[in-house]
């Protein structure tokens, strides 16, 4: 077969396509963009207002640096994913959910902060701070049994989106059979933008779980945050349900709305084993 292009694009007609693209795919998904608006916005109430940050000490100020960098992290991962390079939003979810990790080993210990941020001064800081916050293998422990749901999706971004795997060019190729060509493009051209952009959805309300449990005790009001949090996991199941009906084509499987209505894990449970196996 020959190889060619969709056709000769230029930058600026890229950059166009990333404002059409996001219009285009969030207006026909109106309850998946008003589900991620409720993430970014609990993201954003952690930042300015919840989180408590009154003479903090080394790790308070860089658990806030961590929860600012897994939004940022997650907002490109929808963006992305929105406009066609899922690979880029795959790759942003990774960073993410690492950032979610690291404040897991960090609450409480001063030591551990200054290790982070001190990481690249030299090669002995490296190695020790891949000795304590490597993912996922340092995460295995009961201790952090709550990060097993971003432990497989760190997996799963790391082939589809991180590394210069086949898998991370598998939603840019095409194949037209009747002119026997293979056709590339920059943005996604494979039919599967709504599964896609309903796992990124998702992973933002896991990662805003652990972080909220992870910082409970750092939260002000926190009971009040926690039951407007809970609140919006409502339009989260809402938005699943939605991005299953177009999956389906209207015929959701009974078992399939069950696992959504129930947020059943046991996929997640399987998955995780398997991951904890491959590093034995």
């Amino acid at each position: 077969m020959n190889s060619n292009l969709i056709k000769s694009h230029t930058l600026y007609r890229e950059v166009n396509l990333i404002k059409e693209n996001f219009k285009k795919v969030n207006n026909a998904l109106p309850d998946v963009y008003l589900a991620a608006e409720f993430i970014n916005d609990h993201f954003d109430q952690l930042i300015t207002t919840s989180l408590k940050n009154d003479n903090p000490s080394d790790w308070q100020f860089a658990s806030l640096l961590m929860v600012f960098g897994s939004h940022h992290s997650w907002i490109h991962a929808y963006i992305n994913t929105s406009i066609g390079f899922s690979d880029l939003g795959w790759m942003s979810l990774r960073r993410s959910i690492e950032f979610v990790c690291y404040l897991s080993k960090i609450k409480d210990s001063n030591k551990r902060a200054k290790l982070w941020m001190s990481k690249g001064e030299s090669l002995k800081n490296r190695k020790e701070f891949s000795n304590v916050f490597s993912v996922p293998k340092k995460y295995f422990n009961e201790k952090y049994s709550y990060l097993k749901t971003l432990l497989v999706l760190h997996d799963y971004a790391s082939d589809y989106g991180t590394h210069a795997n086949f898998e991370v060019l598998m939603n840019k190729y095409d194949v037209d059979e009747g002119k026997q060509k293979y056709i590339v493009s920059f943005q996604d051209i494979k039919k599967n933008i709504d599964t896609s952009l309903g796992m990124v959805l998702l992973s933002g309300y896991r990662i805003l779980q652990c972080i909220i449990r992870i910082l409970e005790t750092e939260i002000h009001n926190y009971k009040v945050f926690l039951k407007s949090f809970e609140n919006a996991s409502e339009s989260i199941k809402k938005a699943r349900l939605k991005i299953a009906e177009r999956e389906f084509n209207g015929n959701i499987p009974v078992e399939v709305v069950k696992n959504i209505n129930s947020d059943n894990e046991d996929a997640i449970e399987e998955k995780c084993q398997e991951l904890k196996d491959s590093y034995k």
